[in-house]
């Protein structure tokens, strides 16, 4: 008799453990459950329906630095290399802009822009192979002061801040 009473009560607590769950908990107006607001890629947070007033949820964390040491070892990220300024000088008023580019560039376009947005100078326009490259202009008519040099391919953007004194 003992056995059958906590078989049963057993089979109650699973049925209502089975209902709680299975009832669609809204948590807002818009009509949809906490999990759909919470999907993410890598499920790094999922969000569980409430039962009896509580939340549960399931943290995962993933080492970034270590994927990237995987995924570096096995070789797909070495031959990777991104266009970038290698340096931006002044001297005598010339500046002198060195750009390092991955890949050919069709379109690329280098200028200098004030702290306010604005172009004040254009140092390059047009095409350019793979490679290191150096492009010098006469600064001398700009006022001293901070300024930014940007460099712009198809598939690229860069900038680098330069102060200019004299």
């Amino acid at each position: 008799m003992h056995s059958k009473l906590r078989h049963i009560a057993l089979f109650i607590f699973v049925v209502t453990i089975f209902v709680a769950t299975a009832a669609d908990a809204f948590a807002d107006k818009s009509k949809k459950s906490p999990s759909a607001r919470a999907s993410k890629p890598n499920n790094s947070l999922k969000m569980m329906d409430p039962v009896a007033g509580a939340m549960r949820a399931t943290l995962t964390i993933v080492d970034e630095a270590a994927a990237k040491q995987r995924k570096t070892q096995n070789g797909n990220d070495t031959s990777r290399r991104d266009s970038r300024i290698r340096y931006v000088t002044v001297a005598s008023d010339v500046l002198k802009i060195t750009v390092d580019l991955a890949n050919d560039d069709p379109s690329l376009e280098i200028g200098v822009y004030n702290m306010l947005g604005k172009k004040v100078l254009d140092v390059y326009k047009g095409m350019a192979s793979k490679g290191p490259h150096e492009y010098t202009v006469y600064v001398g008519d700009l006022p001293e002061g901070v300024f930014v040099c940007i460099a712009q391919g198809a598939d690229f953007r860069r900038a680098e801040k330069f102060y200019l004194n004299r």
